[in-house]
């Protein structure tokens, strides 16, 4: 529905049926019934993905925002090797994650999109769902991933083509009012480089249509960027992160070249990842702040080991990153029961209508 978001009962009932040690049966099961991944988790179905705001029509045939402003969050999981219960461990806390983000981001309508990414040696490198809000449909998406649990012992992974699709295949509308989104890549490898036939592959042998689609032209299978630049447009569009995972010296260098030192936290298992997340959202949006991010963590339950090893990387985050951007933007934030005139504008008219039980009958529809 138009107003709709995640709740710990919806989530419960949509967890009734999961067995939390093989939440993606259900995937696992497609993939060996059709040779393929499910449509819903297959970044080939609709490779351009968006995070848009929620509207209910009014009765002058105006548009009335129905949760508040899309803050589009994106996680994308190791699940090679040992990091391969990755998946179960994320659906277990999931309320956690969505509960305690959406603390950090008061007024906002957070929209979860948790991927997958393994090894090109693998039969499907990236498992990559729509943005969402409900705990059913995120549960849901979470049950149809794929992962293959391999350690190939190459010296990497392929988290790369999660990296591009959010740089490059995202539609967000925090970007068009100068804003940004958050991104975390999880994993215990450094990342291989990327490639074109590796791209086709994941994305489908249209994906630079939809590049240039998406804005970016000079995005080619011949004339494509490495993985500094792909980087470089991703911070462009989000506030983004590497937390690395029981990580060797090698692990960690790596990503340190790529995305620079604080951009990068250390964790010891991926039980935290919901207050890890929450505390860098925190910090980037100046809610947290960086005296009381131990506090923090240890309130939440974060174990020593976990809070040993990521405080040296979360104090070193830019503190109120996003407000500086918030300060520079032209355009209001939207909020809850702000009028549009037309889904296309980027701005409220300054009228605001209450929400009322009645919304909850509609249908949202999407700028």
């Amino acid at each position: 529905m138009g107003d709709r978001i995640f709740t710990r009962d919806t989530y419960d009932t949509a967890t009734s049926t999961i067995d939390f040690n093989h939440a993606t049966s259900a995937g696992e099961q497609y993939v060996r019934q059709y040779g393929q991944l499910d449509p819903v988790v297959d970044p080939k179905t609709v490779p351009i993905h968006r995070s848009l705001l929620r509207f209910m029509p009014t009765e002058d045939g105006k548009w009335k925002v129905s949760v508040g402003c899309p803050v589009n969050v994106e996680s994308i999981l190791d699940t090679t090797g040992s990091m391969g219960g990755n998946v179960n461990i994320a659906m277990k806390v999931l309320p956690d994650t969505f509960d305690l983000c959406a603390e950090m981001l008061p007024g906002m309508d957070l929209q979860l999109s948790i991927g997958i990414f393994g090894d090109y040696q693998d039969d499907f490198i990236l498992c990559r769902p729509q943005f969402e809000m409900e705990a059913e449909k995120i549960v849901d998406y979470m049950s149809r991933m794929n992962p293959e649990h391999r350690g190939n012992g190459n010296g990497g992974e392929d988290p790369i083509y999660g990296i591009f699709a959010a740089a490059y295949l995202t539609d967000a509308y925090l970007n068009r009012i100068g804003l940004k989104g958050y991104h975390f890549v999880t994993t215990d490898e450094p990342t291989h480089d990327i490639n074109s036939r590796e791209m086709e592959r994941v994305f489908g042998e249209n994906v630079w249509d939809e590049i240039a689609a998406n804005g970016h032209p000079e995005v080619t299978k011949y004339g494509f960027p490495d993985n500094q630049s792909i980087v470089a447009e991703l911070y462009k569009k989000t506030h983004a992160f590497v937390i690395i995972c029981d990580s060797r010296g090698k692990t960690l260098r790596s990503w340190e070249a790529l995305y620079g030192k604080d951009h990068v936290i250390e964790i010891y298992d991926t039980y935290c990842l919901p207050q890890i997340q929450a505390a860098i959202i925190g910090l980037t949006e100046g809610v947290l702040q960086p005296i009381d991010v131990e506090g923090y963590l240890r309130d939440h339950e974060v174990n020593d080991r976990n809070i040993e090893a990521a405080m040296p990387g979360l104090l070193r985050i830019k503190f109120a990153a996003q407000c500086g951007l918030k300060e520079a933007s032209p355009y209001r934030i939207p909020k809850k029961g702000d009028i549009f005139v037309n889904k296309s504008d980027l701005q409220p008219t300054g009228e605001v209508l209450p929400t009322t039980e009645e919304d909850d009958g509609e249908e949202a529809v999407w700028l």
